[in-house]
């Protein structure tokens, strides 16, 4: 089976996955991409990982959407999977080449966001106004004219799944998917906080907790920092500190219970993660929210937003507490059960342990595979996902 891949920009994300793809089905996959590296997320800390089985290819910038024309006349008998297109006129074009030639194509999609807070760093807020009320209609524009073409859509959380079957893709298309980063390491060898019962049973326990990711508005910083601070008062039960490129300025950091330490070396977030009694996802959106995979990875429980896709790993393997991100109280109380039954924080963190296993890039590309092979169908596919029981 020949895959071809169209992406903005290939991150870890997706890299692993497609990584294992090729070595499962002993064929490389091909990989066209807009730009090998995105200046946003570059300036963020990350970078580019060489992985086997892939052919990364550049879209040229001049005649690109020639270019597209040709490879996909080129590879016609391949499966494509488009991943963000709605996102890059380019990519967008190269999907209605696809869908309206017949051709075996998938979207590979997180959901649109339905707030308006800026997603890699925030803007004006009538910008955000304005993004905020145009994409649902050009999402449900596109959707409309493709639907019926398109072979099936891999959605990446519960939402993308909801608001794609709500656009008119029938649910026999949608099938649930996520994101995976393989585990730097034995949990074990990182320099970290693992607690006993005896730890928790201590009179003097203090919870001590992490953030990892950019300081911005859609990231709920501030409720995490008013959070530690409504717990607290004047008492350090909670200690948190926060990684992460952007402007610390924007966030009360009180330097003593709310810390910023600046930004993690790319690769070591796990080893950082490990040293936590548990990892604070406070989006108030996340299409998916990759930090939650690598804190399952460390073996560390993780307190998440609702609205974050990740939550349902945290859900599926009972590893963490998921709460509402409307208002700060709903993450204090999550931090209050965990003080209060510290010994929680032991089956948790168990727990997490136990999912390392089922969120690997080879459980992922072996599920991929049965899709694209036709031996799973979507309703196969909803019952198995994120289940120990493979496909």
């Amino acid at each position: 089976m020949r895959l071809v891949v169209w992406v903005s920009v290939l991150t870890d994300h997706m890299s692993f996955t497609l990584s294992e793809v090729g070595r499962l089905s002993g064929a490389s996959v091909i990989v066209f991409v807009r730009r090998f590296v995105d200046p946003e997320r570059h300036a963020q800390g990350w970078r580019q990982t060489d992985v086997p089985h892939l052919d990364v290819r550049l879209i040229p910038g001049v005649g690109g959407r020639r270019f597209c024309l040709a490879m996909v006349r080129k590879y016609a008998g391949a499966t494509h999977i488009m991943a963000g297109a709605f996102w890059d006129a380019t990519l967008l074009y190269c999907l209605v080449c696809c869908c309206y030639r017949g051709l075996t194509v998938y979207l590979m999609t997180e959901p649109f966001s339905p707030i308006a807070a800026g997603y890699q760093k925030d803007s004006r807020w009538y910008i955000g106004l304005l993004k905020h009320l145009g994409r649902p209609i050009l999402y449900r524009l596109w959707i409309k004219l493709l639907r019926s073409r398109l072979t099936g859509v891999f959605a990446i959380s519960r939402l993308a799944q909801d608001q794609y079957q709500r656009m008119g893709v029938p649910v026999s298309k949608i099938f649930p998917f996520g994101y995976f980063v393989p585990c730097a390491g034995d949990p074990t060898d990182c320099l970290g906080r693992h607690l006993s019962v005896e730890d928790t049973s201590d009179q003097e326990f203090v919870l001590r907790l992490v953030f990892v990711g950019s300081l911005i508005h859609r990231k709920g910083v501030d409720l995490a920092i008013d959070a530690v601070r409504s717990v607290n008062r004047g008492n350090p039960l909670v200690l948190m500190d926060f990684y992460g490129p952007g402007d610390s300025t924007k966030f009360e950091f009180d330097g003593n219970t709310a810390i910023y330490k600046s930004t993690i070396p790319f690769g070591c977030s796990q080893k950082v993660i490990a040293r936590y009694d548990a990892l604070v996802l406070p989006s108030r959106y996340d299409g998916w929210g990759v930090v939650v995979n690598e804190a399952l990875c460390a073996g560390t429980p993780v307190i998440c937003s609702s609205k974050a896709g990740a939550a349902e790993l945290v859900e599926r393997f009972s590893a963490g507490v998921v709460f509402d991100p409307r208002g700060a109280s709903s993450l204090a109380r999550a931090f209050r059960i965990l003080l209060d039954e510290p010994t929680q924080l032991c089956f948790m963190r168990a727990r997490a342990r136990t999912a390392i296993d089922e969120i690997s890039p080879t459980v992922a590309a072996e599920y991929l595979l049965k899709i694209l092979k036709g031996q799973v169908d979507a309703g196969t596919a909803r019952s198995v996902w994120l289940n120990q029981r493979r496909p």
